[in-house]
């Protein structure tokens, strides 16, 4: 059901993305192919647009999200809203949990919280936050599987710290998507 609802929403976006911008890509915007590794030449910073986005959920900043939590420190869900009695989550769809034992906190990419994704092929991880720095892996997309995702252990100016594989290394910002947790 999970591969079913990420392919729906996959092919939803490419749709989209494609009417939006008559399916031209700009001279600046990075197109992976299969075989090169992406993020090799610094662009402008864009504003991502966060997978959840449809459900009505707009994290504060790309890096910080309100998230339900309950008394022993799990993830609920995202807040989606505060009502008077419940808060209203959204984990794959919305639903509604009461405000006694739950509470609300705000997740930071920088305080290492949430999670890392890619929707691109062959994003270089570096040993440090820089172009200079030794490859020590990738992290890729296959849009006909649900994506990995990887424990964000913090945010460097414009890189994400991320572990895969027991290596820890980082990942520039625009490459991946952070989020407050993994709905995959």
């Amino acid at each position: 059901m999970k591969r079913f609802a990420f392919s729906v929403i996959y092919v939803l976006s490419m749709a989209l993305l494609m009417a939006c911008g008559n399916g031209k890509t700009s001279e600046n915007e990075i197109v992976p192919t299969d075989t090169t590794a992406v993020e090799e030449t610094p662009q402008e910073p864009k504003q991502k647009k966060h997978v959840d986005d449809y459900h009505g959920i707009k994290p504060a900043s790309v890096d910080t999200m309100e998230m339900v939590v309950d008394r022993h420190g799990n993830v609920v869900g995202r807040l989606v809203s505060n009502n008077a009695n419940t808060y209203t989550i959204s984990v794959q769809d919305d639903s509604e949990v009461s405000k006694i034992g739950n509470k609300i906190v705000t997740f930071r990419a920088k305080d290492g919280q949430g999670i890392l994704y890619t929707q691109r092929k062959n994003v270089n991880i570096r040993q440090q936050p820089n172009l200079e720095s030794t490859v020590i892996g990738q992290i890729s997309f296959d849009p006909n599987y649900v994506p990995e995702t990887y424990p964000c252990l913090g945010k460097t100016d414009e890189w994400y710290k991320i572990k895969v594989n027991d290596k820890v290394g980082y990942v520039r910002h625009d490459l991946v998507i952070w989020d407050g947790m993994d709905t995959f």
